[in-house]
């Protein structure tokens, strides 16, 4: 008997909604931003103080969260969830979908004003996928079986067969100086400094 009032209840409930009141949202297209009080400030309610700034590090979600928005990657999604160019101005995809070859935007620099260069692409690369890296993101980039850096705008990377998801991978690995990079004997104990 108690289900028969509960299937009620539920009809009555359901027949009560009316979506007409809801103006729609478009999602197609993002919203405006504003600066405040002259811009370059970002304020984020986090669920606790970052232990680092290496995206690949984080062991928590505002390290990771911080470091998105300091760091990019080759590669980034528009606002319809497709891939789009954010350090890489092109991508090539070859050898049956085994060689990705990017060719990086010109004039980019970090904050320290030195510039983005294929050896930045490949050093950061190389520190997420070394043993001694305390990283759980690296299943993705152990599957290349080369990578280099021909000439200052060109990163390529090789897999050994086929990895469906290895463009998109490529949005997930934010790219660090390589002349910090070798600052740090130990990429693992690379914290905020106070």
């Amino acid at each position: 008997m108690n289900r028969y009032i509960c299937a009620w209840i539920s009809l009555a409930l359901l027949a009560g909604c009316n979506d007409t009141d809801i103006p729609p949202v478009d999602y197609t297209t993002p919203p405006a931003r504003t600066a405040v009080d002259g811009g370059d400030r970002l304020a984020l309610a986090l669920s606790g103080d970052a232990t680092g700034l290496v995206p690949f590090l984080a062991g928590e979600s505002s390290a990771s969260e911080l470091g998105g928005f300091i760091f990019n990657a080759l590669l980034t999604y528009d606002a319809h969830l497709n891939l789009k160019g954010e350090l890489a101005e092109r991508w090539d995809v070859s050898n049956g979908g085994r060689t990705l070859t990017f060719t990086l935007r010109q004039g980019v620099t970090f904050s320290d004003g030195k510039t983005l260069t294929s050896a930045d692409v490949l050093a950061t690369f190389k520190a997420i996928t070394s043993p001694a890296t305390q990283t759980p993101y690296s299943g993705d980039y152990l599957l290349v079986q080369q990578a280099e850096a021909p000439d200052a705008r060109t990163f390529r990377v090789t897999y050994a067969e086929p990895f469906v998801p290895a463009l998109a991978s490529w949005a997930g690995l934010t790219i660090l100086p390589k002349h910090v990079l070798e600052l740090d004997t130990d990429v693992n104990q690379t914290r905020l400094k106070e």
